[in-house]
């Protein structure tokens, strides 16, 4: 039984092209911050919650063919074909396991030059903890990298008249399995909550595009959440259906823009040598 939070967003083609431009906005920012991190030839790197393997596919061609990658995931979302494809193109030694790290104490290979948490910490239950153990996995002189969205940026101008229906969906599936729709921003904080002190840096990405090249995203967010809204009660029927008529009437205006959900980026690396006291 897996202690991450109930999953919410569902897995129709429509969320699978949202997963997919997801990574696809993730890999510049990813690969920019890593290599600030200096993570290249030879590094150990594990992603702790790799899902679909868009990550491992990064850290291998950082790692390279004397490196190593290692991924967790609860669910083993990466089957062996799409495994042995991912090392393929990466030239780098690649793993994964099925194995929800906040219900094991040690790692497979560790301890790590890089562990990598994205877009997946808002989901533990124990944030905190999970943070800890992170760090605990990291190899002297290594990185712990974690990035998470901030759903609260999201934003359309000038707004439909009905982009109440939006938030209202968004926030309150959210909020209702525990997750906090700000919990990016306040990564720095759960770095101090976990007894690390302040992150040694941070990296803030969003977009600002034209509604017509984006708005799809917008409705494929909406859809995948509206099933759980409609069980909470949140919306209805009749309201979804007025927003997304709404939407779908929208003429193809380029002067309507979209600003996208931040992803916020934390950092701390662990001494060379741990302190005697």
């Amino acid at each position: 039984m897996t202690s991450l939070r109930d999953y919410i967003w569902g897995s129709t083609r429509q969320e699978l092209d949202r997963m997919r431009h997801d990574a696809t906005c993730l890999k510049s920012p990813t690969l920019q911050v890593l290599r600030h991190l200096k993570v290249g030839e030879g590094a150990r790197c594990m992603d702790v919650s790799c899902g679909t393997g868009d990550s491992l596919h990064l850290l291998g061609q950082l790692a390279g063919p004397s490196g190593r990658v290692t991924g967790l995931d609860p669910e083993g979302l990466v089957g062996p074909a799409a495994l042995a494809e991912l090392t393929a193109r990466t030239m780098s030694s690649l793993s994964v396991f099925q194995l929800d790290a906040e219900e094991i104490e040690e790692v497979p290979g560790g301890p790590y030059d890089l562990t990598l948490c994205r877009l997946s910490m808002a989901y533990q239950l124990q944030p905190a903890e999970m943070l800890r153990k992170m760090f605990r996995w990291t190899a002297p002189g290594g990185v712990m990298l974690v990035q998470e969205y901030d759903f609260r940026t999201i934003d359309v101008h000038p707004r439909p008249r009905l982009w109440d229906e939006f938030e209202r969906v968004v926030h309150g599936v959210l909020h209702d399995v525990g997750v906090d729709p700000g919990f990016g921003v306040r990564l720095p904080g759960y770095f101090a909550a976990a007894g690390l002190g302040a992150s040694d840096g941070t990296q803030v990405v969003g977009a600002l595009t034209s509604f017509p090249h984006t708005g799809w995203y917008l409705v494929a967010t909406y859809r995948s959440l509206l099933p759980r809204a409609l069980e909470l009660g949140v919306t209805t029927e009749a309201a979804s259906k007025e927003f997304l008529d709404e939407i779908a009437a929208f003429p193809a205006d380029e002067h309507r823009s979209t600003l996208s959900a931040l992803v916020v980026g934390a950092w701390k690396r662990k001494p060379e040598e741990e302190p005697s006291w």
